[in-house]
């Protein structure tokens, strides 16, 4: 079976995926009466058993609900249901100021509407020289998928000449999307173009309601290699 890199055919993107995986632990905004009033806090909640020194070398992932306020924010560490606070080793209180470094820029504070400028999803939280450093959770790359169905897709898709490296490939279906299909030469470039892609059409039948074109296709050869 081919494989290849995996890519929308309506958008033309290609598709990344998370190669990482990790334990997201629940995060809820508090009040805090001494704090500042530019400043809104919150707390994340791990378990007990987890010491804090593992937490201050690995870091923890978190996911923290978009919040529509333009506001730094500090984030303390609560290990159990006890009041029982993960300390902050540089100026002795329980509360971490939240920075992050933007589009690979130098690290600033971070403000709570702008989260999802970070990530989509879980945030990785490093305690570093008493802040909270805020990263993508994820480790992204790109999806491998099988090819066979894609390669087809493509091929329909692409018009001759589209394509600089193969200029003749393609069979450029949006050509006959309003003709007489049956009165085309359709059916020999389709032959044409699957058969040097190493796939036999083996029948083919078009709709010309939905404007979807339904093919049998016989990938004996390339399943095979």
């Amino acid at each position: 079976m081919r494989e290849d890199i995996e890519v929308r055919q309506s958008t033309c993107d290609v598709v990344l995926g998370s190669t990482r995986k990790y334990a997201v632990y629940p995060f809820q905004w508090v009040e805090n009466q001494d704090g500042e009033q530019d400043c809104i806090y919150g707390e994340i909640l791990v378990p007990s058993y987890i010491p804090g020194e593992t937490l201050r070398r690995e870091g923890l992932c978190v996911a923290i609900p978009y919040t529509p306020e333009y506001k730094k924010f500090k984030v303390r560490i609560r290990t159990g249901e006890s009041e029982s606070y993960l300390d902050n080793q540089t100026d002795g209180s329980y509360w971490f100021t939240a920075k992050v470094g933007l589009y690979g820029g130098e690290a600033a504070d971070a403000y709570a509407s702008q989260l999802m400028l970070v990530s989509e999803g879980a945030v990785f939280v490093r305690l570093t020289d008493g802040y909270a450093m805020l990263y993508d959770a994820d480790d992204l790359d790109f999806h491998i998928a099988k090819a066979n169905t894609q390669n087809g897709k493509m091929l329909l898709a692409c018009v001759p000449t589209n394509n600089y490296r193969y200029p003749v490939t393609g069979v450029g279906l949006v050509r006959w999307t309003n003709s007489n299909i049956e009165y085309t030469n359709l059916t020999e470039i389709l032959q044409r173009e699957f058969v040097a892609d190493g796939v036999t059409v083996m029948n083919a039948s078009y709709d010309y309601n939905t404007k979807d074109l339904y093919l049998d296709l016989d990938t004996t050869f390339v399943d095979s290699e």
